[in-house]
């Protein structure tokens, strides 16, 4: 925490040091940099006493393990805090130390308006620098947990082409029951679960992908089916499945059919085998993919 309060320290410092607002490129070089050295105390002291108000009053400690919205929130929270603090610092420090006969720092009104204006400004460079820094390492461990749950998805593949040829050469083995999706109309769709690639919700319709007789031994062929019925419906019927999952409130995938886990800023998405789609996974869901995926049922 000390590395990152004094890196925004000196981020304040030098956006002070290039603009010299209140006549500081009146004072001397080494008054100048008297000053210049004394800010940078200033605005650490400020983040500092920001960080303790934001994690200890106002109850909002920094977690890295929660979503990207809560850090930016509490970013602009402490940005906010930030602002009045060092305006308050800064009024101070100059009134005491940046005043002469040349230079009039005194404490005024609009002396505090000056230093509320230069404060809005410091503390916008501070917060870009940050949101930019931890929208990176989202992104990154976004990366490093995909490339994790692809090795998973890796080895699940292997694994499902060894039970495959097991069943083929075990003829007592029972035979997978078939299902039927209806929609309100004539339309209808009779597939195995395993065949089901994914649905997706268009408007009074529902689209379901899925393999058109695979185990013919002919080539293995994708086919869509729009069905006008409800996702609730099709949730009901096919996510008997543990394999086969709601993802997204307008989508439905059977993991069986994920080739790889794509990493985003935003979240992650589903690559899929047999077709070009990238499903993708909202935020109140992707918590039970990445654990169906890393430990199915």
């Amino acid at each position: 925490m000390i590395k990152e309060k004094s890196i925004s320290a000196i981020i304040g410092t030098l956006f002070f040091a290039v603009f010299q607002p209140f006549g500081l490129s009146l004072f001397c070089t080494s008054e100048r940099f008297m000053i210049t050295c004394g800010l940078f105390v200033v605005a650490f002291a400020s983040c500092m006493t920001c960080e303790g108000i934001v994690n200890y009053v106002l109850r909002m400690p920094m977690d890295t393990s929660k979503e990207p919205s809560y850090t930016m929130k509490r970013g602009i929270v402490f940005q906010i805090c930030n602002i009045i603090v060092l305006t308050t610092y800064l009024s101070l420090y100059f009134d005491r130390f940046a005043s002469n006969d040349v230079v009039d720092n005194h404490l005024s009104v609009e002396h505090s308006l000056g230093m509320l204006v230069a404060s809005i400004g410091c503390c916008l460079f501070i917060g870009l620098y940050w949101r930019n820094v931890y929208w990176k390492r989202h992104y990154a461990k976004q990366l490093e947990e995909a490339q994790m749950l692809n090795g998973v998805l890796m080895e699940r593949s292997r694994l499902v082409e060894v039970s495959k040829q097991e069943s083929m050469t075990d003829t007592s083995s029972s035979k997978e029951e078939r299902i039927m999706l209806e929609g309100s109309t004539k339309e209808c769709v009779s597939l195995l679960l395993s065949d089901f690639i994914f649905a997706e919700s268009e408007g009074n319709y529902v689209s379901i992908h899925y393999m058109e007789n695979p185990s013919t031994g002919s080539e293995q062929t994708e086919k869509q089916t729009m069905l006008r019925t409800s996702m609730k419906n099709v949730v009901a019927i096919l996510c008997v499945n543990t394999e086969i999952i709601q993802c997204h409130r307008a989508y439905i995938v059977n993991l069986r059919h994920v080739q790889s886990v794509e990493g985003r800023s935003s979240g992650i998405g589903l690559k899929l085998r047999h077709c070009d789609t990238i499903v993708p996974v909202s935020k109140s869901y992707v918590n039970e993919v990445k654990e169906r995926i890393k430990n199915p049922l």
